[in-house]
């Protein structure tokens, strides 16, 4: 990780030995190597008249389906995914445990956010290279999402609503009652492949 764009934390060697360390140098370097961040997403699609998906394994994917019946074919689809860039702020025992070792310092965390969409649609196959798609994306991500880091520099992201009920950059101005930001996309695409 870049430390020139990221405002890294400033270790003491007192707290690096408390946290298992040889001095600051090696807690730092073990805080700029070590990030956790984890997603996963699902999805289901299924051809309503008969069609039939055609996949490539070669290149580990699916391509243009047989469409069912002459006119073409209708495909409906699901996916949920989720996006955890929280570096060092969930409750994992080791983590806190490290959090406890410094003093609960609120500093040593990294928030990238966190996100998760449902997304529904469905798809037109008109002909062998040719598809229109409709989507309906449900999205929702936590107070830490903002594209402005921790301190909420960046005013313009909102994150959620304060105490006074208007919105904020901050993540830690947000009252509890509305954490993070909700907003739904309708998308529409016409695909040809040549």
């Amino acid at each position: 990780m870049d430390r020139d764009l990221f405002n890294f934390p400033t270790f003491t060697n007192a707290e690096a030995i408390d946290a298992g360390f040889a001095n600051a140098g090696a807690l730092t370097d073990h805080f700029a190597q070590n990030k956790r961040f984890w997603g996963f997403y699902f999805q289901a699609g299924k051809l309503l008249f008969g069609g039939r998906q055609c996949y490539d394994i070669h290149q580990s994917e699916f391509t243009q389906p047989t469409r069912g019946r002459s006119w073409g074919d209708i495909e409906v689809l699901f996916r949920y995914d989720f996006l955890d860039l929280n570096n060092g702020i969930r409750n994992c025992e080791n983590e806190m445990n490290f959090h406890r070792a410094l003093g609960g310092r609120a500093d040593i965390g990294q928030p990238g956010g966190a996100a998760h969409n449902f997304t529904f649609g469905i798809s037109y196959w008109m002909g062998n290279n040719m598809r229109f798609t409709v989507n309906y994306q449900i999205s929702r991500t936590d107070v830490f999402a903002n594209a402005g880091g921790a301190n909420g520099t960046r005013r313009n992201n909102v994150v959620g609503r304060d105490i006074n009920g208007h919105y904020t950059g901050n993540p830690f101005a947000v009252v509890s009652e509305n954490p993070g930001v909700r907003f739904n996309v309708l998308q529409a695409r016409l695909e040809m492949w040549f």
